[in-house]
């Protein structure tokens, strides 16, 4: 979620949609097309990354900042910070069941892989925003914007690829030519058992030619393949106009700009959500539903029928109403998939983005039920929803990290000339006349939508980032949990928590459950005595969830360029932190991938040459890059219900 950072939607934009909404259900208004495959494209064998085999400028994508007027127009700021409530959160009863075994942990992607592979023919990118699927011994991380392929003992089967490159795509930008590629972004990823397929799938800007303007075409693509190591067949759905409400004005007619893609499947479809905005204009125009065959995708056919479903004039009503929103499709581990109205896969949505204080009392359960009917040549899919009471949630406000080295800020306000480096620190030439000190910055932690939908063992399992107090009474932001019960058009809360830390927080949580309905969740730890780690707890459906637990520990505070004033004309930085981790269930296991910081570095050692470089700084011995340092961790758990 690179470019539509949607924090709050305006409160008038909510009180229009919400003329347009209806309570309970309806048929689902569709639209059928067939998208032929675009071809298969060969997983590159790519050298590893190394600092500075081709630097340079432009080092960040101006289109993809939230307020950068360089961005042609596509820089869609989407809304206010929110705001937080006083709510005392309920860890549940502690239960040794969801206590999960941490089987082995290790480092996935990070910010150093990112802007040097391919050559170095990348931008400097924030947030990793992280795709994870696990199965037939390979573990996948596809993130903003770099691709890589574990086996199950984390030894990498690939070095890191550059998602342009994988996905058939000229470079994001050749820095021999100055040529920009297309803009791939939020990725996501999916293995299905029952095909037993990796599917991973992005969104894409097209460019002007190849200069960095948007041309305001888009589409969301998605890779087929049976061993992620070898090759992908891709399919490309047209975007562009998937939303008669799109406009360039608020008024009139324009493109659409397809948001935060998330994959799910069931028994008969694979499905990807979008939410839509206007791609030059100021709206948010609703959530479409891509519906696809799944076998038929699976296959590598050479062309496949996508029916389309929107949300809007479906969702509910009410003061915390508004028409669907990040709507996350569930994952199902195994082949236990909702087998009700001729099929049905579900998805959830929550609320407080929708509301003037950034509180809400309820989610909202969505079923596309007769999935079947995907196999007909005129699929009849209906869309359901149901609100589900909750007790209170809210908007997290962004957390603070713990006090350590952070180079790039020493740097930005520095006068100091690196030795036998030709780019010096911004001051000591003039760039940022500013203040000659920047602080390390606080987190975003996103705006309390949901975080993950895992369907298991017949249960409904959601997750998402909440402001709370802990109970000392300080405020802190936690995992707000639900495990409920879908019954056709209705779904019923079995039980919901707080899972919080003292005197920390826990951002970006996600969830996933294995067929004998044992849960776990991932997230990051991060606050005034946490550098931001990896970490998890267990979940159980009747007794609550378990302690929060470190997989891993960081080592330092982020010290990326969204944290800093002075690469933002109007001098509003917004810290970039994740916008989502991931959790999916392999057999017995569960595996989790959040951001952490592995690594720290003093001012000294940053304004030291590359090892593999030496005409490149800020890498601190290859650790990060001169403007971002964010990692990856990947971890495998055993829930405790499957080893006691």
């Amino acid at each position: 979620m690179r470019h539509t950072r949607v924090v709050r939607i305006a409160v008038a934009a909510a009180v229009a949609i919400a003329a347009l909404l209806v309570a309970g259900v309806a048929s689902a208004a569709t639209i059928t097309k067939n998208i032929p495959s675009a071809g298969t494209v060969a997983v590159p064998n790519a050298p590893a990354p190394q600092a500075g085999v081709s630097g340079g400028l432009p080092e960040i994508d101006s289109s993809t900042l939230d307020a950068d007027p360089l961005a042609q127009g596509a820089t869609v700021n989407r809304g206010n910070s929110g705001g937080r409530f006083d709510h005392h959160g309920r860890h549940g009863d502690r239960h040794q069941n969801a206590n999960p075994k941490l089987l082995q942990s290790f480092d996935g992607l990070n910010f150093f892989d990112q802007r040097f592979a391919n050559g170095g023919n990348q931008f400097s990118v924030e947030p990793p925003d992280q795709g994870l699927c696990v199965g037939n011994g390979k573990v996948v991380e596809i993130v903003n914007d770099v691709y890589q392929v574990f086996d199950t003992r984390g030894h990498a089967l690939t070095n890191p690829i550059d998602v342009n490159s994988l996905f058939g795509y000229p470079a994001a930008i050749n820095r021999s030519t100055g040529a920009y590629g297309p803009d791939v972004f939020d990725m996501s990823c999916l293995y299905d058992s029952q095909t037993r397929t990796f599917f991973v799938l992005g969104s894409v800007l097209d460019r002007v030619g190849t200069t960095s303007a948007l041309s305001g075409t888009s589409h969301v693509d998605i890779g087929v393949a049976k061993d992620p190591t070898s090759s992908y067949t891709f399919y490309r759905i047209d975007t562009t106009n998937d939303s008669p409400l799109c406009t360039l004005d608020g008024t009139t007619p324009g493109p659409c700009f397809p948001d935060y893609p998330h994959a799910g499947a069931d028994r008969n479809g694979f499905y990807v959500t979008t939410n839509v905005f206007d791609f030059f204009g100021p709206n948010f125009d609703g959530v479409n539903i891509y519906a696809l065959p799944k076998f038929k995708l699976a296959s590598g056919a050479s062309s496949v029928p996508v029916t389309i479903v929107s949300t809007n004039g479906q969702g509910p009503s009410g003061p915390d109403g508004g028409t669907g929103f990040a709507l996350i499709p569930a994952v199902t581990p195994d082949d236990q998939f909702n087998g009700a109205g001729g099929g049905t896969e579900n998805f959830v949505s929550s609320r407080a983005v929708f509301t003037d204080d950034g509180t809400a009392s309820s989610i909202v359960a969505w079923s596309l039920s007769n999935t079947r009917s995907l196999l007909w040549s005129t699929p009849d899919l209906q869309l359901t929803f149901s609100i589900v009471n909750t007790d209170v949630y809210g908007i997290p406000a962004p957390p603070t990290q713990k006090p350590g080295d952070v180079p790039l800020a020493t740097c930005i306000g520095s006068t100091v000339q690196p030795p036998s480096v030709p780019l010096p620190c911004w001051r000591a030439v003039g760039l940022f006349p500013g203040p000659t000190t920047v602080a390390e910055n606080v987190l975003d932690p996103l705006d309390s939508r949901i975080g993950g939908v895992s369907y298991a063992n017949g249960k409904l399992w959601a997750v998402l980032g909440s402001a709370a107090t802990d109970s000392s009474g300080n405020p802190v932001d936690g995992a707000a949990w639900f495990v409920m019960n879908p019954h056709g058009m209705t779904t019923g809360l079995i039980n919901q928590g707080m899972l919080l830390k003292d005197g920390s927080n826990l951002t970006l949580p996600s969830i996933a459950a294995t067929s004998n309905g044992d849960a776990a969740m991932g997230f990051t730890i991060v606050g005034p005595n946490d550098y931001p780690s990896a970490g998890y707890a267990g979940l159980d459906a009747r007794s609550g969830a378990g302690d929060p637990q470190y997989a891993k520990k960081g080592a330092g505070p982020q010290d990326g360029f969204t944290e800093y004033q002075p690469f933002f004309s109007d001098g509003s930085p917004r810290p970039r932190w994740g916008d989502y981790g991931a959790a999916v269930a392999d057999g017995p296991s569960i595996w989790v991938a959040s951001e952490y910081i592995g690594q720290t570095c003093t001012f000294n050692q940053y304004l030291q040459p590359s090892p593999t470089n030496v005409a490149a700084f800020g890498t601190c011995g290859d650790t990060r890059g001169a403007l971002g340092n964010w990692d990856t961790r990947i971890s495998q758990l055993l829930p405790g219900g499957s080893y006691h």
